[in-house]
């Protein structure tokens, strides 16, 4: 029950974060604080991810997941790499990259 709580006011959490926040805009210098949510077979991973725009497109960063089964917890700490799509000029901010890590 505490686990289901627990996933359901992080969700609520997010979704408040994101409609309060202003039109997305991606440029140099920009900090970035993301919380996530996963889908995965055993567990519902949860955890945050932190980026710093080195150029208008490039961002760095890191994030961490947590994944909570009966008995057994994993941390997840990964380094991460993106590319954003700036010149397409979506109302939504695209990108794609890499992440390495370890659990």
């Amino acid at each position: 029950m505490k686990k289901t709580l627990m996933i359901v006011t992080l969700v609520v959490l997010m979704t408040i974060g994101t409609l309060v926040a202003e039109e997305p805009n991606f440029e140099k210098g920009g900090k970035y604080l993301t919380g996530q949510i996963g889908l995965n077979t055993y567990a519902i991973p949860f955890g945050a991810s932190f980026g710093l725009a080195i150029t208008d497109n490039i961002e760095v960063g890191g994030t961490v997941m947590a994944y909570f089964w009966t008995g057994i917890s994993v941390i997840q700490p990964s380094a991460d790499v993106f590319y954003h799509f700036t010149s397409l000029e979506l109302p939504v901010d695209l990108f794609a990259g890499a992440s390495i890590g370890y659990a």
